[in-house]
């Protein structure tokens, strides 16, 4: 029994994890693994407590909202970020619920983990490397946000050839307080602060434009610290929020 227990939970923490880094990964979100590896160990907690049998209550649907979201805010937090991976979180958790019954189905259960790894190989599959996470380090502030892989972005800095990333108003605001109104004039903009530059680039009509750019010595791309040129777009990237920022080219 003690063994059937054990392995049941071992289950639900790997299917927990699974389907928090899936929901990251659909939502076009960052997310830590750690904090994946912690939510997930929120749910694991919340099975072993099921297992109880003074506590079976806790397997109603009520307490399984309660717990998927905490299990959601203790991935992906509390900001308005989060609200779109949580609920592809909540909906994926109970998805499987249905599928798995109660804990006593083994059987049931180690197919329906089988099923849901099949089905979210194909999700994170299809959009491995399409959203890469970036993490901008600068002047004292951190600020995350998600790039999408394009390939037609060959944006470079003409003096010395490096590759740029292209982030939109909004991680120009929250990394150097830049407004958009500041951005759509760069050349007056320049002076504001120490650093910033003028890269130059063309828009599909083959008119010329400037963006305002600055060097970022500390950045991470897709879990690799590096060095990073960015450029900021006056506008946004995604009406829909689910990238930030553009990546591709040298970088």
């Amino acid at each position: 029994m003690r063994t059937y227990i054990a392995l049941a939970l071992m289950l639900d923490y790997i299917v927990n994890l699974l389907l928090l880094l899936a929901s990251a990964r659909m939502s076009g979100s960052f997310c830590r693994f750690f904090r994946c590896a912690l939510g997930s160990l929120v749910g694991t907690v919340y099975g072993m407590l099921c297992f109880v049998p003074s506590l079976w209550f806790l397997s109603n649907l009520l307490w399984r909202t309660v717990f998927v979201t905490i299990t959601a805010l203790a991935t992906f937090g509390l900001s308005k970020d989060a609200v779109r991976p949580g609920i592809f979180y909540a909906l994926l958790r109970m998805a499987m619920d249905g599928l798995t019954g109660d804990y006593g189905q083994f059987t049931q259960t180690l197919w329906a983990f089988l099923l849901m790894g099949v089905c979210l190989y194909a999700v994170y599959g299809r959009h491995k490397g399409r959203y890469v996470p970036v993490e901008l380090h600068y002047g004292g502030k951190t600020v995350q946000c998600v790039a999408l892989r394009d390939t037609g972005n060959t944006l470079k800095d003409p003096m010395t050839g490096r590759g740029v990333l292209v982030a939109d108003a909004d991680v120009a605001q929250r990394l150097l307080g830049l407004t958009a109104q500041q951005l759509r004039r760069p050349v007056e903009a320049i002076g504001l602060m120490q650093g910033l530059q003028l890269i130059p680039y063309k828009t599909v009509s083959g008119s010329g434009q400037m963006m305002l750019a600055i060097s970022i010595p500390k950045a991470t791309v897709a879990g690799r610290k590096q060095r990073l040129l960015v450029a900021f777009s006056s506008e946004k990237l995604d009406e829909k929020g689910l990238f930030q920022a553009l990546i591709g080219g040298m970088v």
